[in-house]
């Protein structure tokens, strides 16, 4: 048993991970919580109890782009039994070849959802991250990652909208026609359909360094949003464990 954490900006998730392949793990049970609980330590009782037949991981992979909540991480881990923490630290490697100019300033969670993709499916790949950010990231034919793209998630999107706005409402995602006929439905559509179309349009600029029919994986909280305003490419994949997958291909490929 291993456990993959991510700290993202939004949440933390906790994912136990059981099997020796990389490639062939099942996900035996999964625990999110709240960066305040984390704080707090609240987060302790939302993890499974010593005798609810869960193993203790012999190590955990933790991916963070918020760096503040590590240590907490840490000392919760410690607390639940794993000595073996890891930090997913991302740098070119053999087994991620990059021509990224700055693998200093990489977030982890890309490098893991990237890592996953290019480790299941190969090169070339493409893996779209619907977070607090919505993030693109291509790997060429050759294996190297090549970067992408960064811009507002679906939430963040709602929310800037409310903020910088007198009279706009902050709405939260739901289905929606592709032209609004009132001013909720037509926000919704702006964000929704607008980050659709935006991907779309991405995935065919991304054909240029990967040629045409490469896998794209699409991951994280926002995807099934996406999926449900008509997100459709051929051989896209919904994954919703991809980073987790990632942080525990890091732990396999630099143990």
């Amino acid at each position: 048993m291993q456990l993959a954490v991510d700290i993202g900006n939004s949440a933390c998730k906790l994912t136990w991970m059981q099997g020796e392949d990389p490639a062939k793990l099942s996900i035996a049970h999964s625990v999110r919580f709240t960066h305040e609980q984390l704080r707090s330590g609240e987060a302790k009782k939302l993890l499974p109890r010593s005798d609810a037949g869960l193993p203790v991981p012999v190590r955990a992979g933790v991916s963070s782009v918020v760096p503040s909540l590590v240590d907490p991480m840490r000392v919760l881990l410690l607390d639940a039994g794993i000595s073996d923490v890891r930090m997913v630290q991302p740098a070119a490697a053999e087994f991620f070849p990059t021509r990224y100019r700055t693998m200093e300033t990489l977030g982890a969670d890309r490098y893991c959802a990237v890592l996953a993709a290019r480790s299941l499916a190969g090169s070339p790949v493409v893996v779209i991250d619907c977070g607090t950010a919505t993030t693109f990231n291509v790997v060429d034919r050759e294996g190297y990652f090549r970067g992408g793209a960064i811009a507002p998630g679906i939430r963040t999107a709602f929310a800037a909208l409310h903020r910088h706005t007198a009279q706009l409402p902050e709405l939260a995602p739901a289905e929606t026609p592709v032209f609004g006929d009132d001013s909720i439905s037509s926000i919704r559509s702006g964000v929704l359909h607008f980050t659709r179309l935006a991907l779309i349009g991405m995935l065919h600029e991304a054909e240029e360094i990967t040629g045409p029919n490469a896998p794209v994986f699409v991951t994280g909280g926002n995807a099934p949003v996406l999926k449900g305003v008509g997100l459709a490419w051929p051989q896209l994949e919904f994954d919703e464990y991809l980073l987790a997958r990632g942080v525990i291909f890091f732990l396999h490929f630099t143990s």
